[in-house]
């Protein structure tokens, strides 16, 4: 569910703060595991994995990263509610945002013709 996502994704938080390559890596495993679409722990793990000459897992995390953010791209281009990205969680709103190189100031959730 829902905590449990969040805990997960906090664990993986931690582990990077501290930079503990073992539990990164494990944090984002789990995160993975429970959400295949986490935009974010592949970018994790993708970094890490380069970081430890790792290219081929770094490739595939890397081709998750980019398949994911274009069908997100491909949904809509965010400008209107008509031409809204189509996401299946709020985090996806702000990894399209973080991939344009965007800061996110607010969000509101908005009704428009049944959006």
């Amino acid at each position: 569910g829902g905590l449990e996502d969040r805990a997960a994704d906090d664990l993986m938080q931690e582990a990077l703060g501290k930079g503990d390559e073992a539990a990164i890596l494990a944090g984002a495993e789990v995160v993975l595991r429970k959400d295949a679409s986490h935009i974010k722990a592949h970018v994790v793990a993708a970094n890490l994995f380069e970081k430890l000459g790792r290219s081929t897992e770094a490739e595939f995390h890397g081709a998750c990263i980019k398949g994911l953010l274009g069908s997100l791209a491909a949904s809509g281009d965010g400008r209107s509610p008509k031409t809204a990205f189509v996401v299946y969680h709020v985090r996806e709103e702000y990894d399209v945002a973080r991939a344009a190189n965007l800061e996110v100031v607010s969000q509101a959730l908005q009704d428009v013709d049944g959006r």
